[in-house]
């Protein structure tokens, strides 16, 4: 997806687009009226699982994937309150 001017621009001939209206469909049937912080579960056991996958094209142009761990997560929480 390219975004020129405002305008989406699909070029997986709208198969992405498909997706991200499948994931929109499937989360709000699941959270029909958004999410709380009760519905929020942070894992307890394996602070080492992954939490994040951030996905950027920073300053290049090439996408790159970023993988955060629960603990990274954490760690930023405790240092922010």
């Amino acid at each position: 997806i390219n975004i020129k001017g405002g305008k989406v621009e699909d070029n997986t001939n709208g198969k992405l687009l498909k997706l991200v209206d499948e994931v929109e469909r499937c989360f709000s049937s699941r959270f029909p009226n958004g999410v709380t912080p009760k519905k929020v579960n942070y894992t307890k056991s394996n602070l080492d699982s992954i939490a994040v996958i951030s996905y950027t094209s920073g300053t290049s142009s090439s996408p790159k994937g970023v993988i955060l761990p629960a603990r990274a997560i954490l760690q930023t929480w405790s240092m922010l309150v």
